[in-house]
């Protein structure tokens, strides 16, 4: 390996430049694998521990779930609550996962990758200009056609600023051209 850092493999030297990854923080992704099922199975716990009082309260529609449930004997009752518990809060934070955004930035391209889907790569050439609307990235080829819109919670700055170190033109705050939208009122400047 070359002082700078390059590899000189096959006698020729590349610079290793994998891109930046622009992702949740891993300790929010830690949380949310964590959390969800501990509240999952809190739920279903708290459900149980009083599903024999909510089956006498005879106003209470659809009593025959609760009878059910308080039928139960321990320890099944409990362990049983906290085991669906647990799995319900594993599905809605692999829900979570699969909705998550991961944004790579490189200097030939733009690959977006949601949950565990198929990465969506967007050679350089094409991108004219990338922008946040709302909580959603928007990447705008060289006609401002529209190339990706994808919502997402990253960070609007960490996004500006892996796209601005590989040079792509970022629009902070960025509103409808009048040539993009023809009933604007925009005053002419003269």
């Amino acid at each position: 390996m070359a002082a700078d850092g390059a590899s000189t493999a096959g006698g020729s030297a590349t610079p290793a430049r994998p891109g930046i990854t622009v992702a949740e923080p891993t300790m929010v992704v830690a949380l949310v694998w964590i959390t969800f099922p501990l509240l999952g199975a809190g739920l279903l716990w708290l459900l149980q521990w009083s599903a024999g009082w909510i089956a006498s309260i005879r106003w209470i529609p659809m009593r025959g779930p609760f009878l059910l449930v308080d039928a139960v004997h321990e320890p099944w009752a409990t362990g049983g609550a906290l085991l669906l518990g647990v799995l319900g809060g594993l599905v809605v934070a692999g829900m979570a996962a699969a909705e998550r955004l991961v944004v790579t930035v490189a200097a030939d391209r733009v690959t977006l990758v949601r949950g565990d889907g198929p990465d969506r790569h967007i050679e350089r050439d094409r991108i004219g200009e990338v922008f946040r609307d709302g909580k959603q990235l928007v990447v705008l080829g060289v006609d401002t056609e529209e190339l990706a819109r994808e919502s997402s919670d990253l960070s609007a700055d960490r996004l500006r600023e892996a796209f601005e170190a590989y040079g792509y033109r970022w629009s902070a705050g960025r509103a409808p051209t009048p040539e993009r939208n023809p009933g604007s009122s925009t005053p002419e400047a003269g």
